[in-house]
């Protein structure tokens, strides 16, 4: 875990599309697509936490 662990939880969130400030986003490996590749672009839509198996590689 990185971060604080004290936040608020407003919508809890599986697809990336649907992320809104102050979500949490979930990302899940699935049969049509892995999660873990809109980590990016969920913060980029305000999720304020993000829950992963693997962190994302640095750029």
């Amino acid at each position: 875990m990185e971060g604080s662990a004290s936040r608020t939880v407003e919508q809890l969130d599986f697809d990336s599309r649907k992320v809104r400030p102050g979500s949490v986003f979930v990302a899940v490996r699935g049969t049509q697509a892995d999660g873990h590749q809109f980590i990016e672009k969920a913060i980029g839509q305000g999720a304020a936490t993000v829950v992963a198996e693997e962190l994302p590689e640095q750029r």
